[in-house]
């Protein structure tokens, strides 16, 4: 009973995270383009906003030469978030967690690397920070180390290059982000559309059998594709 419900209330709020209300991206900067906040900006074409987050009020303009505002922290935006983007030093993602935790967040996509994947003492003492505000709080987490969610529909993507706009069937997960976006791609060179593809790296929070439920739970999901290269529930695994 105790799982059924946990798993119903992850399920639920996989659900609230991938079809979000509003989006922000914590750290775009000019070194990378401000990737996230060009990769999530068809999301507000017909769903919600896009905010950014950064404590440098130096690459503010270059979020509002795209049309977003900027916040010094997650907790000004006065608008309810349910997706967020976390693209900083590895060392800074905690607290940043704890404010998407006190924000209500949904659903976290973790960005930056160099956590347990690592095998530096730092890394893994990261990863225990990571995991204990999850199990504390709830929030759930994708990655660390990956590329987060490329929901055509939604208009949530990898990359600047991915098309958005039509959904399809085919659902995919993958722990390498080079797999996950050149499988998008080709997917879409050959008119395979795709309900959602899922970059989901380390797996420390979220797991390869969550994103399973999910996606065996999507209406519009038919067939399920994997690129994996490790299970840390592999019992959990062959149960899905």
């Amino acid at each position: 009973m105790v799982n059924d419900l946990k798993k119903s209330e992850t399920l639920a709020r996989m659900e609230r995270g991938f079809h979000p209300r509003n989006v922000a991206v914590i750290g775009a900067a000019r070194h990378n383009d401000f990737r996230w906040i060009k990769a999530h900006l068809p999301f507000e074409q017909n769903h919600g906003k896009v905010y950014h987050v950064n404590i440098d009020e130096n690459e503010w303009p270059g979020a509002e030469a795209l049309g977003v505002k900027n916040f010094h922290t997650l907790l000004e935006v006065p608008d309810p978030i349910d997706y967020v983007c976390i693209s900083v030093p590895r060392q800074v993602v905690p607290r940043l967690l704890e404010d998407c935790a006190k924000k209500n967040v949904a659903i976290v996509h973790v960005y930056a690397a160099g956590f347990g994947e690592s095998g530096e003492e730092e890394g893994i003492r990261l990863d225990h920070a990571v995991s204990g505000i999850a199990g504390r709080t709830g929030l759930l987490i994708i990655g660390p180390n990956c590329l987060g969610v490329y929901d055509p529909a939604v208009g949530l993507r990898h990359g600047e290059a991915e098309p958005y706009g039509e959904s399809g069937h085919f659902g995919y997960i993958s722990q390498s982000g080079s797999m996950s976006t050149g499988l998008a791609m080709e997917a879409n060179a050959y008119d395979i559309k795709m309900s959602k593809c899922i970059s989901m790296g380390n797996g420390l929070v979220l797991d390869v059998p969550d994103y399973i439920d999910y996606l065996a739970d999507d209406a519009n999901t038919k067939v399920i594709g994997m690129y994996i290269e490790g299970l840390r529930s592999p019992q959990r695994f062959f149960q899905s």
